[in-house]
């Protein structure tokens, strides 16, 4: 008969081994565009330095996954909104997405790299929104109203300035 100690120890295995089998939900929000488009959030860092303003995001992050808003954006009519950034990853995934009121995704930028672009808004809430895989780097995003009354809601879910 086996002793309790051995018991207890088998069993601990197998809590272990079935916690390590599961995946990560957060990572798993890279590419779902279902969770991406939700209106709440589900994100970790490991390491977050920086901050959203009004109308610049300037991160610098070590294991970000998940999906983190930062910008609602309100849109009365048709707008047009610009976005530039720059994204310098060191590891892991990261992507820029504007989420429409339909729910609808659009990757605006993915991977290392900058630009420019003008987005077109449709009348309601959109949402800027940062998505990462284990992402690690350095994110920095500007935007600029091109018409006039378009409502930017700051939403900064933390961190620290540099």
């Amino acid at each position: 008969m086996m002793g309790w100690k051995a018991a207890a120890g088998i069993s601990l295995a197998v809590l272990l081994l079935a916690g390590c089998a599961q995946g990560d939900a957060k990572t798993d929000i890279y590419g779902d565009d279902a969770a991406i488009a939700q209106s709440g959030d589900s994100f970790s860092y490991v390491e977050r330095i920086g901050g959203v303003l009004a109308m610049e995001a300037d991160l610098k992050f070590k294991k970000f996954s998940g999906a983190d808003t930062l910008w609602v954006v309100d849109a009365p009519a048709d707008s047009t909104l610009t976005i530039s950034y720059e994204q310098l990853l060191s590891r892991g995934k990261c992507k820029i997405v504007l989420v429409s009121p339909e729910g609808q995704n659009t990757v605006v930028a993915e991977g290392s790299g900058g630009g420019k672009e003008e987005l077109t808004l449709k009348p309601g809430l959109s949402r800027i929104k940062l998505v990462g895989d284990r992402g690690e780097g350095r994110v920095n995003v500007q935007i600029t109203e091109k018409d006039y009354g378009t409502g930017v809601e700051t939403v900064d879910s933390g961190g620290f300035g540099e």
